[in-house]
């Protein structure tokens, strides 16, 4: 008799440890985890593109530049599927790094944010795009 109970805890926690399993990813493709993206820019330079859902339901957005030359403007323009959400520049740190973070509206469907940085100095580009 004493088997037949571990027998059947040991199934239900096995079913229980499944569900879990299985909602897992559900919450994920609901906005519960984070895409980071990392690329090469044309230069010397690095990017990296984050994007995640904050509580209002809005997408968070940062977009960061290392290895670049300190102390240069670049220009910088981020796009929700085509719609502008950002456009400013920014001044490389003395490590040659910036940092833009901006909110756009999480739109119907999947949301690409594309992020283009120019060095005003080099001439150097950097193309990111991820999809949330």
């Amino acid at each position: 008799m004493r088997a037949n109970k571990f027998v059947r805890m040991g199934i239900i926690g096995l079913t229980v440890g499944t569900m879990f399993a299985a909602a897992a990813p559900a919450a994920m493709a609901k906005g519960g985890a984070d895409v980071v993206k990392q690329g090469s820019c044309s230069g010397a330079a690095d990017w990296k593109l984050k994007l995640g859902t904050e509580d209002g339901g809005r997408i968070e957005a940062e977009f960061e530049v290392e290895h670049a030359k300190p102390a240069q403007k670049w220009t910088v323009q981020l796009k929700d599927n085509g719609t502008s959400f950002f456009n400013g520049s920014k001044t490389t740190n003395q490590f040659g790094k910036f940092q833009v973070r901006a909110l756009t509206q999480n739109r119907a469907g999947s949301d690409t944010i594309k992020a283009m940085a120019t060095n005003t100095v080099t001439g150097q580009v950097c193309n990111a795009s991820a999809t949330l």
